[in-house]
């Protein structure tokens, strides 16, 4: 009889399951750094349009956040960096009415502001990265003719929009009326002036030729 002990065992299962073990751990690294490899893309396209929060990037990495930092065994930093997008959304997603003052506007904005900054800090910290706050909303250049731009494409659309749409009339401005030109004529004229001096010029009287008499015999 074959003396089969427990260490034997445990070395045919090694045998047999090392192979599977060690692919399945090569799949949880892979894995791993994929999803890392998403979460840095969208930590990264943040940072470089936060100061150009209506981009489309930047709207598009916003939304990828619940798809890549939510997962099956969620760690309290990913918790975290979730928990702060979703109250970030929600403040992006309030309706402020038809025609908000502009106190409401900058009151709206500057919450929009510090839930960003929020956001952004509770991201760096779980990916590693060392930033603080201030450096967060302070760190962005933003040139002046670079706003001035989006703000005038912005105008330009609207006025279209509202000129398309009947809410505008569309203004015109005539700065001079067009002059007719002359024709010149042969006899020294211009045909305007000959037709003028024709008009003033009396037509001649028909006259009648004069018959002679004849004396009856």
């Amino acid at each position: 009889m074959l003396d089969f002990k427990f260490t034997d065992a445990i070395l045919v299962f090694a045998t047999i399951a090392g192979p599977i073990l060690a692919v399945q751990a090569q799949k949880w690294v892979e894995r791993g750094r994929e999803t890392r490899g998403r979460r840095l893309a969208i930590f990264h396209t943040l940072m470089a349009t936060r100061g150009t929060r209506v981009s489309p990037d930047h709207v598009q990495a916003l939304n990828m956040i619940e798809l890549s930092f939510i997962g099956k065994w969620q760690s309290k930093k990913w918790q975290a960096v979730v928990d702060a997008y979703r109250v970030y959304f929600d403040r992006l997603c309030e309706k402020l009415g038809d025609s908000p003052d502009q106190a409401t506007l900058v009151r709206w904005n500057d919450r929009c502001d510090d839930l960003f900054v929020e956001l952004m800090f509770e991201m760096s910290n779980a990916l590693g990265y060392d930033f603080d706050k201030v450096q967060l909303r302070r760190g962005v250049y933003h040139p002046n003719a670079f706003i001035e731009t989006q703000l005038n494409e912005r105008m330009l659309r609207d006025s279209l929009y509202r000129v398309l749409n009947g809410q505008q009339p569309l203004a015109l401005k005539i700065t001079e009326f067009p002059v007719m030109e002359t024709t010149p004529h042969p006899g020294g004229q211009t045909q305007n002036g000959l037709a003028a001096s024709t008009e003033h010029t009396p037509s001649p009287t028909a006259t009648k030729p004069a018959t002679k008499g004849f004396d009856s015999a």
